[in-house]
């Protein structure tokens, strides 16, 4: 019972700790926001407004892009809180919290107590973990019902393959299918299959029952893509299984079907190797090696053999399914945190196999990488304070020796957890003080927030507003504007985004349009549309270029020079109704 009681005491302040971290800021339009989270808002006020909560609409449009589970979470957030971007995104915060649960709980029945806890520390914060834990989307919860099932198969194994495990595991797939569809059967399925195929072990098939829990399964799942069927009819059969199914999975462009596909493969393979790398940073510097020890680990005797296979089919399950399909998408790679996180834990904690001096040679570069990457990120934290933060230099320099200290007492402390603690503990500081970025006017709504006030305060009329630029992002204006479509107007291709402008200032109505003061000089400065600037502000570069003079500013201090390296100007533009 002691036992119990300190699992659940343990799982209970891990959940805490993740809320802690995640629920900072939620109702801020920070660097986390991406784009997809103004259709689930949007839907939902919509069905909030309309009492028409079983098939989702945007901006009166039927929306049949996603199950519909992830709304009806967003709406019982609603009644709890509010009509609000807390509410929406707090599901997501939750989600991200149990599945922190939920990975000490694998790590720990796969390895030990202390793997499980660095899996945490890990998975906590990997940045694209963190930044789906305060979207208002659902891949977090996706991830997070994938984990339960695997976490519940798991139990079954370990505790005599009782049939109520497996039946939680069949639900848990219906539930995450519900909220966004057949990622939450393929990958639990194909990996606990796989696993009992390489395991040889043919009980797990047989007692797991696959025919009844399927009918479980398809319990959950049916009624609601019945009624879908009934109300829409063919529209919907022809969106749900040529778009969103057959499409994704066997569209290719032109040529031999095989061999571009093979050719898609590779790519799209090399892609996600790519987002790895970009969205677990700093931990890429270790996991790498990880996955390499996991591979070797599944060939190789001892006790843990059978974790390391689990985790590799996991994660080979994913890698290879994503691949195969027409298109990419980096945050499909979070339904890959949890087991990377428990891979890297596993890596950093365990002694190093083979010779006597190589062993002692891969421990020493796996500590010291994390080291690098805790002085790399204190670097990082500085610099932000000091030249965007306005911080004077005595309390930017106070700050620099604190984290110089606490690196040189991690370096001193022997073993493989102080490493780890020093640099997630920096990480947690710093994803914790995101949302005051935007005070810093490091986010681009910041200066969105700004533009969206001078139209509204200008206009009561009906008007059209646009972007007008590649690399802005007309969903982030769109929050601004809760009762009116913003379109976009340009992309990569001059000739279309000459054409997407004329188009845009074609409207009789009163035009206002944003772009970057590069794309006003190329497209707009010289042309006979009566158009006016009334106002600019900076937004954070997309692409940034630097040069000899950046560090020559850096080197002297000079604020401003920086400011204009990361930042770049952009104007709103009026055009007066058409007569």
């Amino acid at each position: 019972m002691n036992a119990k009681l300190r699992n659940i005491g343990s799982g209970l302040l891990i959940f805490l700790l993740g809320c802690l971290v995640y629920a900072n800021g939620l109702n801020v339009q920070g660097f986390e926001f991406r784009d997809d989270e103004v259709f689930y808002k949007k839907s939902t006020q919509e069905m909030v407004a309309t009492g028409q909560i079983l098939s989702p609409k945007y901006f009166g449009e039927d929306r049949f892009q996603k199950p519909i589970l992830y709304y009806w979470f967003i709406l019982a957030a609603y009644r709890l809180f509010g009509v609000s971007w807390f509410a929406a995104r707090i599901t997501s915060c939750l989600f991200a919290a149990g599945a922190l649960v939920l990975t000490w709980s694998i790590a720990k029945s796969l390895f030990d107590r202390r793997t499980g806890y660095v899996s945490v520390f890990i998975l906590m914060t990997m940045p694209l973990f963190f930044r789906h834990a305060k979207n208002a989307v659902p891949d977090m919860a996706l991830n997070f019902f994938i984990v339960l099932a695997l976490y519940l198969f798991i139990r079954f194994v370990e505790d005599g393959h009782r049939w109520r495990f497996a039946a939680g595991f069949f639900l848990a797939c219906g539930t995450g299918f519900m909220v966004k569809g057949f990622a939450a059967l393929l990958f639990p399925y194909l990996t606990v299959i796989l696993y009992a195929v390489w395991e040889r072990d043919w009980s797990i098939l047989r007692d797991m029952r696959f025919f009844r829990g399927t009918l479980l399964f398809l319990a959950v799942v049916l009624p609601w893509f019945i009624f879908m069927t009934v109300i829409h009819g063919s529209e919907y059969i022809e969106y749900m299984w040529f778009r969103e199914t057959t499409d994704r999975l066997l569209k290719v462009e032109e040529g031999h079907f095989v061999l571009r596909k093979i050719g898609d493969f590779l790519r799209h393979f090399g892609f996600y190797v790519a987002v790895l790398f970009q969205q677990y940073a700093p931990w890429c510097l270790v996991s790498g090696g990880a996955l390499v020890a996991a591979y070797a680990g599944c060939r190789r005797g001892g006790e843990h053999r059978e974790p390391y296979r689990f985790l590799v089919l996991w994660i080979t399950t994913v890698m290879v399914f994503f691949s195969f399909m027409y298109f990419t998408i980096s945050h499909y790679m979070l339904v890959l945190s949890t087991p990377l996180a428990i891979a890297t834990a596993a890596f950093v904690l365990s002694p190093q196999p083979g010779t006597r001096w190589l062993a002692v040679l891969m421990t020493w570069l796996r500590r010291h990488l994390l080291f690098v990457a805790y002085f790399g990120l204190l670097t990082v934290y500085i610099f932000v304070l000091l030249f965007f933060g306005g911080a004077p230099l005595v309390l930017a320099g106070a700050v620099a020796a604190l984290g110089v200290t606490a690196g040189i007492l991690g370096i001193r402390t022997p073993g493989p957890v102080a490493p780890v603690a020093l640099l997630a503990a920096l990480l947690a500081a710093v994803m914790f003080q995101t949302p005051y970025l935007s005070q810093l006017g490091l986010t681009t709504h910041t200066a969105w927030r700004k533009f969206a006030g001078e139209i509204h305060r200008r206009d009561h009329q009906p008007y059209t507003v646009g972007v007008a630029s590649h690399d802005l992002h007309e969903k982030e204006l769109q929050i601004y504007f809760p009762g009116q479509r913003i379109g976009k107007y340009a992309n990569d291709n001059e000739e279309y985004t000459v054409y997407m402008l004329r188009q845009l200032f074609g409207n009789k109505q009163r035009v206002y349009c944003l772009m970057t003061e590069k794309d006003y000089n190329k497209y707009l400065k010289d042309t006979r549309e009566p158009v006016e600037i009334i106002r600019q502000d900076y937004m954070l570069r997309k692409r940034l270029n630097i040069d000899g003079g950046f560090f020559m500013a850096l080197l002297r201090l000079d604020r401003r020079t920086i400011f204009h390296y990361f930042m770049e100007n952009v104007v709103l533009i009026k055009r007066e109704q058409s007569v």
